[in-house]
């Protein structure tokens, strides 16, 4: 998409963008086409799963579980979240409106772009904005990072390393919550993640199709989040670890290297050349005085219940468990697994503490990462029991761990889906139910911007209605907060918006009467005196129609 948008701009469309995606997969197919028979061991494990252990059927049961949730949570709800509404839709709208790349929309829009694509590839293969089919996108990359957990697990180790480690990642209340909010946490984790694994086949197999896959997943992360550009830098010390082993060829390392360039490069260029900046200015240039560089905020996972549940404990000491075995063990093959996932880990976890602890959902990006590390862990503390404890002990342990995983799931699966008790009290609500559930009155003050004559000046509106009203069709729009009488702007606006927490209107707008109320403390008023009359019946949620009527009322007055 982005090739097609740089190339051809106003030519994205969903005709173009099939093409691109049918030829990348017909590549993707023929060369790969020796390693599509199904794998023995793969049909192997598969067949066995009635042979798995009570416990690792009960973390099948919480990862099918977790799925169902996040898909049902994602496809229910429209977008409510901050960052999604006011960065991703936003400019996903605008791309698939304008049918190019944005250039002068807003700052945002030098953000990494491959969320923004890939809502706004749904809105061109439904021919029109639709949030629940966007909200897919990251909900098939949740699923995907349990998936990537699940295949790393059993790469390094086992099979059941592998379901434990999946398991795992259900079990986090901070990831399964984060899949219905709609930003680029999730994929960014999902990437993460895939970097992780095929430079892990790399490592073992020492095959240039890794080392190429490797730095794809890497530039893809890149696309991702700002925050991500660590990930080279990683990335690059891990390899620089085995140089001494010889384990990775200097042809292989330029492979990796290219293919980074080739997959990141063009965007971060692009921002260069339009923008004259690499990255927009960071969150943190305004919330970092609210970071905490305290050795409590440092073990943050083990008492930030809501985010992480019990399992933050088991993530704190799989971290200080794989540090420890990368000094201990001097096998090539541990060292380097050890070493993969403590580079992957620790230079974003401590950059996280350092400069951004303020928001612990930054930590979703690594969560898979330090699900493998505990569930390797784990594996390593079963054998230690398995050869120095009865198997009375082994099983009344395992009963415990399955009791722990039926008491943790429910309380991290229900984070999958939001307003549940509105659900269950109407659950066949229309889309404009949903809408004033999850956004209250800037719902209803979207539309009722949205019907205001064409061509108008309006001041004050907040930053998450912007998605739902067409900017195009007004002369000027601002988030801009006034706090000035309606009828000192009558020279620069023609409505103006309001917000007021304790939902009482000032002195000054005593005797106004506003266009629109809402119940939470939105009010949009014209500023034209002829406008601040009594408006009998004032209605909390005004229908379209009444929109129109004062539209057209409006229109005739600046007649």
């Amino acid at each position: 998409m982005f090739w097609i948008a740089l190339i051809w701009p106003g030519r994205l469309g969903l005709a173009p963008i099939l093409s691109g995606c049918c030829v990348m997969c017909i590549s993707g197919l023929w060369l790969n086409r020796n390693d599509l028979k199904p794998r023995p061991q793969g049909v192997a494990a598969f067949t066995a799963l009635s042979h798995r252990t009570q416990l690792e059927l009960a973390l099948v049961v919480t990862i099918l579980s977790a799925c169902t949730g996040i898909l049902f949570g994602s496809l229910y709800w429209p977008f409510e979240n901050f960052l999604a509404l006011t960065i991703y839709a936003p400019i996903a709208k605008e791309i698939f409106i304008s049918r190019a790349l944005t250039a002068g929309f807003n700052v945002h829009e030098v953000y990494p772009a491959l969320l923004q694509l890939g809502y706004a590839f749904t809105y061109y293969a439904c021919s029109s904005v639709n949030e629940y089919l966007a909200k897919l996108i990251t909900a098939l990359m949740a699923i995907g990072s349990l998936g990537v957990a699940a295949a790393l697990g059993r790469e390094m180790r086992s099979m059941r390393a592998g379901i434990v480690a999946a398991g795992l990642v259900a079990l986090t209340p901070l990831f399964c919550k984060s899949v219905s909010t709609g930003n680029a946490d999730i994929p960014g984790s999902f990437y993460f993640s895939l970097t992780a694994l095929f430079a892990w086949q790399w490592w073992r197999d020492r095959g240039n199709k890794n080392a190429i896959l490797t730095g794809m997943m890497t530039g893809f992360t890149m696309w991702t989040k700002n925050t991500t550009l660590v990930l080279p830098i990683t990335i690059g010390l891990w390899i620089a670890a085995n140089l001494r082993t010889s384990r990775i060829p200097w042809k292989q390392i330029g492979l990796f290297t290219i293919a980074i360039l080739a997959t990141a490069a063009p965007w971060y260029l692009r921002n260069l050349i339009v923008f004259h900046y690499l990255i927009p200015p960071q969150i943190w240039e305004f919330a970092a005085p609210r970071t905490q560089r305290t050795f409590a905020m440092l073990l943050a996972m083990t008492w930030d219940w809501i985010a992480f549940g019990g399992i933050g404990i088991i993530y704190t000491a799989a971290i200080a468990f794989s540090a420890i075995q990368f000094v201990r063990k001097r096998e090539l093959e541990s060292r380097a697994l050890w070493g993969l996932l403590l580079t992957m880990v620790l230079p974003f976890y401590f950059a996280w503490w350092w400069l951004a602890s303020y928001e612990v959902r930054f930590l979703v990006l690594i969560v898979p990462l330090l699900a493998v590390m505990a569930a390797l862990m784990l594996e390593d503390a079963l054998a230690v029991l398995m050869t120095n404890v009865s198997v009375a002990w082994v099983n009344r342990i395992g009963r415990i761990a399955i009791c722990s995983v039926l008491i943790l799931a429910p309380l991290s699966i229900r984070k999958t889906v939001s307003y549940k008790g509105a659900i269950l009290s109407r659950p066949f609500m229309d889309d404009s139910e949903k809408h004033r559930i999850v956004l209250g009155g800037i719902y209803d003050l979207g539309i009722a911007i949205d019907h205001l004559p064409a061509g108008s000046r309006i001041v004050g509106v907040p930053p998450t209605a912007f998605y739902h009203i067409d900017s195009h069709r007004f002369k000027e729009i601002s988030d801009l907060k006034m706090n000035t009488a309606p009828g000192t702007l009558k020279d620069r606006y023609d409505y103006v918006v309001y917000t007021f927490d304790d939902k009482q209107r000032p002195g000054w707008l005593q005797n106004c009467e506003p266009l629109l109320q809402t119940k939470d403390g939105y009010f949009l008023y014209s500023v034209r005196p002829a406008r601040f009359i009594s408006r009998p019946n004032n209605s909390l949620h005004p229908t379209a129609d009444k929109y129109q009527k004062c539209s057209e009322d409006d229109g005739q007055a600046q007649r």
